[in-house]
């Protein structure tokens, strides 16, 4: 009984410490210069099998799609590069990169333009297509992505500063944006805003690398669903990985990520963070909607998490909400917790707080699941400030310690609406 106690006394003050910390240690939102720098680019087409004498100095006389790579590398200032409507077949990696240190290359899509790779769900197949960037100072708008083994990824030996990729949609590929743990070198400043993600056999995104930093994800639509004959067993919306550090995700959805197991432990998470090759750090989760995983909608291995207006659905495989893990300063402020999950609150020798949360469902649903080490700073703790739950059965007041629901307002059945604009983010 001890040890959980005199675990709160300890991180009570440690939260004082860190409160005060980050006060006077607010970052200021990620901004790039590359809209400013592309104002000067030079304005080129291109088109599936280019036209006319294919010099992409007009419409008639477009680019041929193949000569992409070698016209990128061959540009000695800033360009724009336009696709064409049509299908751009896709079955290799193109290289990108900018035309110098400090000009920047614009690649965009006009509607009805399509790069479509040869991906199989069935047989994983196809996985080396996609776009690949060898340098930063690029700019990807516009772009249509099928069947592809990737949409855009960053070079692993290369240093890959300031990327900006906007308005790009994506369905049934392996995985669209990915920055992998196998990075050697610098992956830092990249905004990815108002794109929309469907259908992926592995992950939407993911971002790793203990030398990744500092990325913006911003209005996104996030949706695993497919009618494909399979996804990986570890699909996941959003995966951190391997050390990467200050991650701001806001205005998004996720949902419908259930992974293919078989007989095995069901999983699927909404967002994902692991810390086997590294502790994801400094991850901010704002104003987000996360519904039907296969295992949480929230499972986070991190340091430094803070959760403001993150709203969980929950779903018929589901088993917690949020599942946390090893860390002591898990925040989650306004959240809300919804539909039928295992138990609400899966805690794994972690601390989390909850201030001016709700916790609401038609049917009882267990509030919390703590697993315990045995040493006092690996004990479990969870605690609710200004915060509301319906608790369906007075068996369970003590499932998060002994007195922890004492102080919450307790509920009648049923669900009450989460906080706009979290009930329109899967419908933008």
């Amino acid at each position: 009984m001890y040890q959980p106690l005199l675990k709160i006394w300890f991180q009570t003050l440690a939260g004082i410490v860190l409160l005060l910390a980050s006060a006077t240690a607010v970052r200021a939102e990620l901004t790039l210069p590359l809209q400013t720098m592309a104002q000067s680019a030079r304005l080129y087409y291109m088109s599936p099998t280019g036209q006319g004498n294919k010099d992409g100095t007009s419409e008639d006389d477009a680019f041929a799609w193949p000569q992409l790579a070698s016209i990128a590398s061959d540009f000695e200032a800033a360009s724009r590069i336009v696709l064409l409507p049509g299908v751009y077949d896709l079955t290799s990696t193109i290289d990108l990169r900018s035309p110098t240190a400090d000009t920047v290359l614009v690649l965009e899509g006009r509607d009805g333009a399509l790069i479509k790779g040869n991906f199989d769900f069935a047989t994983n197949t196809g996985t080396g297509s996609g776009l690949r960037l060898r340098t930063g100072n690029l700019i990807l708008r516009g772009l249509s992505f099928q069947n592809t083994g990737f949409c855009v990824k960053s070079e692993k030996a290369s240093v890959v500063n300031q990327v900006l990729i906007e308005n790009l949609t994506a369905k049934n590929v392996h995985t669209c944006i990915l920055v992998d743990r196998d990075s050697t070198q610098p992956v830092t400043r990249w905004i990815v805003r108002d794109s929309s993600i469907q259908g992926y056999y592995r992950a939407a995104i993911r971002l790793a690398g203990t030398q990744s930093s500092d990325f913006l994800l911003d209005k996104l639509q996030i949706d695993g669903a497919h009618d494909q004959a399979k996804s990986d067993c570890y699909k996941s919306g959003i995966q951190l990985y391997a050390g990467v550090s200050q991650v701001h995700i806001r205005d998004s959805s996720v949902s419908n990520n259930i992974g293919s197991c078989g007989e095995a432990y069901q999983q699927g998470d909404g967002i994902e963070a692991d810390h086997k090759e590294g502790t994801p750090d400094q991850i901010l989760l704002e104003n987000i909607e996360v519904a039907n995983s296969g295992d949480a909608d929230l499972d986070l291995k991190a340091d430094h998490v803070t959760l403001t207006k993150v709203v969980t659905h929950g779903g018929p495989l589901t088993r917690y909400a949020f599942k946390v893990w090893t860390y002591d300063n898990y925040r989650c402020d306004q959240c809300y917790a919804y539909g039928l999950n295992k138990a609400y609150i899966n805690l794994n020798q972690a601390t989390m707080r909850f201030t001016g949360s709700t916790f609401a469902n038609d049917k009882p649903v267990h509030i919390c699941d703590l697993r315990h080490g045995t040493t006092p700073e690996q004990q479990a703790v969870v605690q609710f400030v200004d915060t509301s739950i319906y608790i369906g059965n007075d068996e369970w007041l003590n499932e998060c310690g002994p007195g922890v629901l004492a102080g919450v307002k307790r509920l009648p059945p049923g669900k009450l609406a989460p906080p706009e604009p979290a009930t329109n983010l899967r419908g933008r």
